[in-house]
């Protein structure tokens, strides 16, 4: 099994990877119970992402009571993408995004009923009021969370586990 693990942790990586590329991303541990981040902070490239060694030291942290988040970096500008937090959404605001035009480019289901999806806005960086205000404006439209509207707000990364009820983080479209 811990192979087979291991296989669906890299597979999920790598979708969501591909789904918003970046040149960098912003990998954060945080022990969920404690709310403490694991010491220093580290932006990685995709190649850098999928390698084993990394999948492994992921891994273990993750079952160590981290959770894994993710956010595509560029300085100190939003690299684009904005992320929606749809937990506590109607379950159509998926649907309802790709039928506005807002077609997230990942959503990913972080426990059942909640979701978080990725909207790219832009290839070129934005200015993180913009960004902020896009934030704002989505979560305003499709029932998503205000306090997760920041120009910068973290994402879950896939394949990995939600410490507080064993749920994986799996990606439903990237």
């Amino acid at each position: 099994m811990g192979n087979l693990g291991f296989l669906l942790t890299w597979q999920a990586i790598r979708s969501q990877l591909a789904a918003m590329p970046n040149e960098l991303y912003l990998i954060r541990l945080i022990h969920h119970q404690t709310g403490r981040p694991f010491p220093g902070e580290r932006l990685w490239t995709a190649a850098q992402l999928v390698r084993a060694a990394t999948i492994r030291f992921l891994r273990v942290r993750n079952g160590e009571g981290c959770d894994v988040y993710i956010q595509p970096y560029t300085g100190n500008q939003n690299a684009g993408y904005i992320l929606v937090d749809l937990d506590r959404a109607d379950p159509t605001a998926v649907e309802v995004m790709r039928a506005n035009g807002h077609d997230p480019c990942v959503v990913l289901q972080t426990s059942p009923g909640h979701l978080q999806a990725w909207i790219r806005l832009s290839t070129s960086p934005l200015e993180p009021a913009v960004a902020t205000a896009a934030g704002r404006h989505l979560a305003h439209l499709y029932g998503g969370d205000w306090a997760s509207t920041d120009w910068r707000h973290l994402g879950r990364l896939a394949g990995f586990k939600s410490p507080h009820d064993g749920t994986g983080i799996g990606m439903l479209r990237g």
